[in-house]
């Protein structure tokens, strides 16, 4: 699967949990701070202060119009990876299962270190 901030998927950006992670429901309240855009997958308030603090400082500094806080769930894949063929952002390979071809943006440039000049 491609790291998903190289992708633009309008304009969404991705806040990973382990599936290890557990967490206890709670009541959301006003001892959580609101989350600094619109949240489209997720609850923000179960997110660990740490993670929503780094989330915060990329949020402020991407401004994305939402975000997708990704829960790892199987069902959850399927979907992203569904959405990302019908972008032609992946491409699937039909001699695997399962696997999918993600090239760079052609547009993209590769520089040299040693021939940049600041």
């Amino acid at each position: 699967m491609p790291i998903l901030n190289d992708l633009h998927l309008e304009e969404t950006v991705a806040v990973s949990l382990r599936s290890d992670f557990s967490f206890s429901p709670r009541e959301k309240s006003s001892v959580f701070p609101s989350a600094p855009c619109k949240v489209i997958h997720g609850d923000w308030n179960l997110l660990p202060s740490t993670v929503r603090e780094f989330a915060k400082s990329k949020i402020e500094l991407c401004q994305p119009s939402s975000l997708h806080i990704v829960d790892g769930s199987l069902t959850e894949d399927a979907a992203l990876k569904s959405e990302l063929v019908q972008k032609k952002v992946l491409i699937p390979l039909k001699k695997y299962e399962n696997c999918f071809l993600a090239r760079n943006d052609p547009r993209g440039v590769a520089r040299v270190e040693a021939r940049t000049f600041i």
